[in-house]
């Protein structure tokens, strides 16, 4: 049978290395580990309560055993539950252009780079979330700087904002995303040491309903490569106009 953990932290992927580099007494003679599950809480009181519940009552951890019990059977080593508290509140309390959220994801072995995905695809609707609420500020049509996006195109954090530019058409092939020395996302130039490439790509459609024009369909589609394969994730919203 295989060892389950069920563990709460605030950094998913440094938490994820340490049990698996031998840091966490509790652990480090049952490697490797693989992270099978996570969720993740905008209260860190909500997922101190949810990581007691799966720890002193059986039938809520055989409940969410039942629920994953495929990606228990098909991970090997030993499985890791981890209750993510704040791995996205850091993001939204810097880059400004989040609303709260809680998602749940079924994570198997290799997905760190979905997890990323995940964060990618949900900034892309935020950033256009955040353009739309910006031209309501400003007294602008609240569209404005969509136009040519229907085929899609490219946004990082800055877009939208003073210091940024608007949406880029997308091209045949794409851009990738650079990681900057502050962990931020952009399309500015890789060099010296504050920015480094990533295998990452993302396309944002913004798409008008036909049906009602206070209406528009946004999606964010990230793309990577993973040894031979081009995963994707996908993530969509209608946006409206409420004013």
């Amino acid at each position: 049978m295989k060892e389950l953990y069920v563990g709460s932290t605030n950094d998913l992927k440094r938490r994820f290395k340490e049990h698996n580099n031998g840091e966490v007494f509790s652990t480090k003679n049952k490697k490797p580990w693989n992270l099978v599950y996570y969720e993740a809480f905008f209260s860190e009181k909500d997922a101190r309560n949810r990581e007691k519940k799966l720890k002193q009552h059986k039938q809520g951890l055989s409940h969410l055993k039942t629920r994953i019990q495929n990606s228990i059977k098909e991970s090997g080593g030993f499985t890791l539950i981890e209750l993510v508290i704040s791995i996205f509140i850091l993001a939204f309390a810097i880059i400004g252009v989040y609303n709260s959220f809680s998602t749940i994801v079924i994570l198997t072995t290799g997905s760190t780079s979905r997890f990323t995905a995940v964060y990618l695809a949900q900034e892309g609707i935020e950033i256009v979330r955040n353009m739309r609420d910006s031209n309501w500020l400003n007294g602008q049509d609240w569209k404005t700087g969509f136009s040519g996006c229907e085929s899609g195109c490219e946004a990082d954090y800055k877009t939208g904002t003073s210091s940024g530019l608007g949406l880029i058409p997308w091209t045949s092939d794409g851009n990738y995303l650079n990681i900057k020395g502050n962990n931020f996302y952009s399309y500015d130039n890789c060099g010296g040491d504050n920015f480094c490439p990533t295998k990452f790509k993302r396309k944002i459609t913004i798409t008008p309903d036909p049906l009602n024009q206070n209406v528009l369909k946004v999606s964010a589609l990230v793309i990577w490569e993973e040894k031979e394969e081009v995963p994707d994730m996908e993530v969509e919203e209608y946006l409206y106009n409420w004013y």
